[in-house]
């Protein structure tokens, strides 16, 4: 779980960059509100986490979403959020509610990219 949190970080931080150097307004947006989301969503998800299984150790992550394309950039990530959700146990389901928060953000972000740019 560590490394979901850790790559969630890192996601926030292509999503600010990417929203930074776009020219598109829709993209601003879009992707302003997703480093936005991401960024208390992840934080209330460490937490959650903390609280139940006490202190998690921060690892540096591994930067697996690429930077220099909005759509592929949340294609891929929404891909890998799909993905992850098999680390949570089935029976902590307010940690699942937690990720499909931050899921929705996701595709929220992902239909304005591919739809309103």
């Amino acid at each position: 779980m560590e490394q979901l949190i850790s790559q969630l970080f890192a996601a926030r931080d292509v999503a600010h960059m990417l929203h930074l150097r776009t020219r598109s307004f829709a993209a601003h947006m879009a992707l302003g509100d997703l480093y936005d989301s991401l960024t208390e969503l992840t934080d209330a998800l460490a937490e959650n986490i903390q609280g139940k299984y006490g202190l998690i150790a921060m690892p540096n992550p591994v930067i697996m979403f690429p930077d220099n394309d909005s759509l592929t950039f949340i294609r891929e990530l929404a891909a890998w959020a799909e993905s992850s959700r098999t680390v949570f146990q089935p029976s902590d389901t307010h940690l699942l509610n937690e990720w499909d928060n931050i899921i929705s953000v996701i595709y929220k972000a992902k239909y304005k990219l591919e739809n309103l740019s």
